[in-house]
């Protein structure tokens, strides 16, 4: 990720094309690049910001877990309450969001 603006109280991250402000206070300024982390139930699956490929589709009874590549990225993810949703097979391509609140700088 890289930083777009800080201001002392938020970050504004470019993370692959895809903008996210994150609370969080830091010392980066614009133009830092930046590694970030997010728990795997944070990433929204069906909101088109992000296309991967899944590479594992697990059903877990009150999930469906999968893995995913994104440019050559392994991504872990789990999706609660799979039953009312969509849930993607191996091989197919996948639109994923990542929920801000959940993103940490490192």
């Amino acid at each position: 990720a890289v930083v777009s603006s800080n201001d002392g109280a938020a970050v504004s991250l470019d993370v692959s094309g895809g903008g996210f402000t994150v609370n969080q206070k830091t010392s980066y300024k614009k133009g830092d690049s930046v590694r970030i982390v997010i728990r795997p139930e944070a990433i929204l699956v069906g909101t088109p910001v992000f296309d991967a490929i899944v590479t594992k589709s697990v059903y877990m009874g009150t999930s469906q877990d999968y893995e995913l590549d994104f440019d050559g990225i392994v991504i872990s993810v789990t999706d609660y309450n799979p039953a009312s949703k969509t849930v993607y097979a191996e091989k197919e391509s996948l639109k994923f969001s990542l929920d801000t609140s959940s993103i940490y700088i490192l």
